[in-house]
């Protein structure tokens, strides 16, 4: 009978001292579950599924795998003919003003949304920085400069650090909601008094624009608040000139920093609207909503609906990425500078590396669409348009759209460019390689959750994985782009070379479509095309039904693409055999770049981390101590316990710390680190920030408040059981109406 049809009998936590699936002991980290369609008791992993339950009038409800399995397998009989995928070029493919629909008139399934996996920066091949060093006083305005005098600091060492400790800076009440739309933000200004800096209010922008594209070009601080600033300088990219504008706070809200590049001409006023968008990304990120690579932000989420970007009605969003193996000398900056600002503003970025840097670019109103579907396309698109391997990171003032019209195009079938309900997942750290016509498609071993929920969701003819081509950058020396002819609207494919032609170097794809409509009676065991910017593999159905066995017990698979035997001996010559290759590599650790902990600067790079939403945040009169992320180096398999525990850690540690936030600030240790270790033979805790311990009376009130806490969350577990290991990251914010430094 299909489970979930009569209310089940509830199995009472008492009698399940185990998992009923997997056998496991329950314990503090291991919670229990009851399936709603079974009633037996299970840990979260083995209870993770969701599923329409009869009794109780179809809602949606907790169920375990095998329930879940069992009632997959009933809706399975009462589904119509599965959909055949058609050939991109067969006439009768469905426009993209049309409802998609295969042949038989059904719809393709797809995910609906994105897979929830951690954000996955790219590693980046050298660490580099930007040149900048505070310019000699300047008055930027025709007219006699006003200026407020906010203090006075003392160097006594090279050290930033004893900057900050040793400074005496006030700032006055600033307005919290500045709007930026006919004024620039105030200055950060060095006064001929090398100890003394002042805050210009109201500059004037004919006197900025002059001072930034004087020779050598000098940075200016703009400041939005008191807890971000906007570093401004002019730089030569290429043959052309661009603004470069690059934040300094975004990290107190666990935001990645952002750096937007835009061409320009000399005298060239500075688009206010960089300012508006990056206090949007201050205020969405401190709601814990932070933008992460390949995400999409509409203008219109920080721009009133009349308002232009840079005066260019074309531009609807900016699409976030890291950079790869781009060139960025020209972008380059001196460590020391960035430290100067530090000193001034009292960021904490020594745990922070420019490999973590999200770029923003721009996109037209035409290439939403993509940006918010398949940007891996959009953005190949911009590489092959401006020729930068594997994509620009810079905008262009004014650009002509990559795409138009939808058109007729594979990822028409793929995608759903009317509602946005379904598309091609790409898959982290997963690639596709061509070389010498043969395809290799490597699955990171720690992304199988991911294919999974592909193929749970996916129709069984048909499969589509989307590549991760930022990651294919270390694999293969050129990529498939795909570019559109602006008379029809056609799709024509072209490869992006990353330095001279290689003849026997490799070539990535964009994703990958497995087809299982191949006849029986074709002359090949199955057929690879490339279609656009990706490939089509055409099978027998039931060597599709192999794959998707396959990958469901994630082995490794090889697909033979050569002709039959018995048309081999009929043409009676060699003919040469081309196959597709499934194999799983070693983990995706390409994120997390570029971070460090605060308690000994140890690297973050493969740590499995997260972002805290909700009610994140603790204050005092005068500070407000947020708690941004968690990073997990060792834990279980079961992430919802997992957030439940450093919850229960967090809410300790704000008790202890609150009460210190003030001489925290003294000491410039902003950003701390409290690393937990739960395990009954190795119990303990490691709290720190700028590298150094936490003082004295944070450590004993995070004894107080901290280790009861730890010492409850070891009694659950056993001395045979792994550690669970985590590390909670906190920042010290400057209250916004009024900021006072001391």
């Amino acid at each position: 009978m299909r489970p979930g049809r009569v209310r089940p009998t509830w199995v009472p936590d008492d009698d399940s001292a185990v998992c009923s699936q997997c056998q496991l002991k329950f314990t503090f980290t291991r919670r229990r579950h009851h399936c709603r369609a079974c009633g037996k008791v299970f840990c979260s992993s083995c209870c993770s599924e969701k599923a329409k339950l009869e009794y109780m009038e179809y809602a949606v409800a907790r169920v375990c795998v095998h329930c879940f399995v069992t009632i997959q397998e009933a809706e399975a009989l009462n589904k119509p003919t599965k959909p055949t995928l058609k050939s991109p070029d067969d006439p009768t493919t469905p426009s993209h003003n049309k409802s998609v629909r295969f042949s038989d008139g059904t719809k393709p399934t797809h995910p609906t949304t994105a897979i929830a996996t951690p954000p996955m920066p790219r590693r980046a091949k050298s660490r580099v920085g930007l040149n900048l060093w505070p310019a000699k006083p300047k008055c930027f305005s025709a007219r006699v400069c006003k200026t407020r005098n906010v203090g006075k600091i003392s160097l006594p060492c090279n050290c930033c650090y004893s900057r900050s400790a040793a400074k005496n800076v006030h700032v006055e009440e600033m307005n919290p909601e500045p709007q930026f739309k006919s004024s620039l933000p105030p200055i950060l200004q060095e006064t001929e008094d090398e100890r003394t800096y002042a805050l210009m209010e109201n500059p004037d922008m004919e006197g900025v624009t002059s001072y930034l594209w004087s020779l050598p070009p000098d940075p200016i601080c703009f400041v939005i608040s008191s807890n971000l600033c906007l570093l401004v300088k002019v730089v030569k990219y290429g043959s052309c000139m661009y603004y470069y504008v690059l934040s300094m706070g975004l990290d107190s809200v666990g935001q990645s920093e952002v750096a937007f590049i835009i061409s320009a001409e000399e005298e060239d006023p500075i688009p206010l609207q960089i300012f508006m968008l990056y206090r949007f990304l201050f205020t969405n990120a401190r709601k814990g909503k932070p933008v992460h690579c390949m995400d999409l932000l509409l203008t219109s989420e920080f721009l009133n609906p009349t308002d232009e970007f840079n005066g260019s009605k074309d531009y609807a969003g900016l699409l976030f990425v890291r950079h790869t193996c781009q060139d960025i000398d020209a972008l380059q900056y001196d460590v020391d500078a960035c430290r100067f600002y530090n000193g001034v503003m009292d960021f904490s970025s020594n745990t922070v590396q420019f490999s973590s840097t999200l770029f923003a670019l721009l996109i037209s109103k035409s290439e939403v669409p993509w940006a918010k579907l398949f940007p891996t396309r959009l953005l190949c698109g911009l590489g092959a348009q401006f020729k930068y391997y594997p994509c620009p990171l810079v905008n262009e003032k004014i650009r002509k759209p990559i795409y138009g019209n939808i058109g007729n195009t594979i990822l028409g079938i793929l995608c759903d460019f009317r509602n946005y309900k379904y598309q091609v997942i790409s898959v982290q750290g997963m690639t596709v390689v061509v070389k010498n016509s043969n395809v290799t498609i490597n699955l990171p071993c720690n992304r199988f959750s991911d294919i999974i929920k592909i193929l749970n969701s996916s129709n069984d003819h048909v499969l589509a994985l989307g590549a991760d081509v930022m990651a294919s950058t270390e694999y293969s020396s050129s990529i498939l782009t795909c570019v559109q002819n602006p008379n029809d609207s056609s799709y024509q494919t072209e490869v992006l070379h990353d330095g001279p032609y290689e003849e026997d170097g490799s070539t990535a794809a964009s994703f990958v479509v497995f087809n299982g409509s191949l006849k029986s009676s074709h002359t090949q065991l199955a057929k690879s095309t490339i279609v656009e910017d990706g490939i089509m593999v055409q099978l027998l159905p039931e060597k599709m039904e192999l794959l998707r066995s396959a990958l469901k017990a994630m082995e490794d698979f090889e697909i033979d693409c050569g002709h039959l035997v018995k048309e081999e001996e009929k043409e009676g010559e060699h003919v040469p055999r081309t196959s597709v290759c499934i194999q799983w590599i070693s983990d995706d650790t390409k994120f997390n770049i570029g971070l460090s902990s605060p308690i000994d600067y140890r690297a973050l790079e493969g740590v499995i981390g997260y972002n805290i939403q909700g009610k994140s945040e603790k204050k005092d009169k005068h500070f407000i101590l947020r708690w941004n992320q968690v990073f997990f180096y060792q834990c279980t398999n079961d992430a919802t316990d997992m957030g439940r525990l450093a919850e229960q850690m967090a809410q300790g540690c704000f008790q202890a710390l609150v009460p210190h936030l003030s001489s925290l600030r003294k000491r410039g240790q902003l950003k701390i680190g409290i690393r937990i270790n739960v395990h009954p033979d190795e119990v303990g805790y490691s709290a720190g920030s700028l590298g150094v311990p936490l003082p004295d009376k944070c450590l004993k009130g995070l004894d107080d408040h901290l280790i009861p806490l730890v010492n409850e969350a070891t009694c659950h577990l056993q001395a045979f059981e792994d550690p669970v290991v985590f590390e909670l990251i906190f920042y010290i914010l400057e209250m916004q109406l009024k900021t006072s430094r001391k």
